[in-house]
């Protein structure tokens, strides 16, 4: 039925000892479908109108016995100079476990993770008491209490102090910046560092035939990328990205973007580590830039849904 809400799911191939197989990886969040008028039964969209998003650096470090993930997405943004906030999609299965602002931490309990329950039950299904109704609304009742936005208070004394520093770098930079957009704005580095454990939705530990997570794997639609990392995730917002994975040396691990590199940590000891490196940014010697899209954003530039990752017992096959 159109209203019954419906999963989300990517195949990925990878191998393994047993060989080549197929991976749908769901997503465990139930997505309502659009109602009979045409409502979309979730949240309305974050308004993020008061910053640009300029790049953003996704690191994750996974453990597979107890399916958790701790990370950081540490963001460039240019802040309009009296702005009080920047609200970032979050879900609320995310902990937080600090937050700096140009390297200066800022308070954490001032931070908050708000669930998003406005409205998730549409006006022409609020008298109606019909089987149909009840899956759309309790879907969408689904989708919303684990969504959520991430509210950060912006210290006015700091954003003086970085609007001071780019002035003094470049005299010129905030005239040329106010002719361009009226306000100049403030580019500032925003860095959230937080965890999930058993995370429900976004990303999902599948557990093999020992018990054990076998691999994991990140799910690549709209309002799952906020499941596994606080971001601006909308369709709109584009930027230029880097994405580095931590897990268990001996692992693999395929991101989306251009590898750039690996690094191990404690080579030769039961804690060694490997990260992965992965880059959606332009470079020297790589393709040429190309035509940037209609409203300007380069073409490298990629979504927070588009960034991803599958990581376990792999290795890539030709086929």
């Amino acid at each position: 039925p159109p209203l019954l809400p419906h999963m989300q799911q990517s195949t990925l191939s990878v191998a393994s000892s047993a060989g080549l197989f197929a991976i749908a990886a769901p997503d465990p969040v139930a997505q309502p479908a659009a109602a009979a008028a045409g409502t979309l039964l979730q949240p309305p969209p974050l308004d993020a109108s008061d910053f640009d998003l300029l790049h953003q650096c996704v690191r994750v470090e996974l453990d597979f016995e107890r399916e958790h993930l701790r990370g950081s997405n540490e963001m460039r943004l240019r802040v309009a100079r009296g702005s009080t906030e920047v609200r970032l999609n979050a879900s609320s299965q995310l902990r937080l476990l600090a937050i700096s602002l140009d390297g200066a931490p800022l308070e954490l309990s001032a931070a908050s993770i708000a669930r998003s329950t406005d409205d998730v039950v549409p006006r022409d299904k609020r008298r109606t008491r019909d089987l149909g109704s009840f899956r759309a609304c309790h879907g969408a009742a689904v989708f919303a209490s684990q969504d959520g936005e991430l509210t950060i208070p912006l210290p006015p004394t700091l954003l003086a102090e970085a609007a001071a520093r780019r002035d003094d770098d470049d005299p010129y930079a905030a005239a040329d910046a106010a002719a361009a957009d009226g306000d100049g704005g403030v580019e500032v580095t925003l860095r959230v560092e937080y965890e999930v454990v058993k995370p429900d939705g976004g990303v999902a530990f599948v557990r093999g035939g020992g018990g054990g997570a076998s691999y994991a794997v990140t799910v690549g639609e709209e309002g799952s990328a906020r499941r596994w990392f606080p971001c601006v995730d909308r369709l709109e917002t584009r930027c230029e990205a880097t994405l580095h994975v931590t897990v268990r040396a001996g692992l693999a691990v395929f991101g989306s973007g251009r590898p750039i590199g690996t690094s191990t940590t404690g080579d030769g000891t039961p804690d060694a580590k490997t990260t992965f490196s992965f880059s959606h940014e332009f470079f020297d010697g790589g393709p040429p830039r190309g035509a940037p899209q209609p409203d300007g954003t380069p073409t490298c530039a990629v979504r927070a849904s588009q960034l991803g990752f599958v990581a376990g017992d792999l290795a890539s096959v030709d086929h």
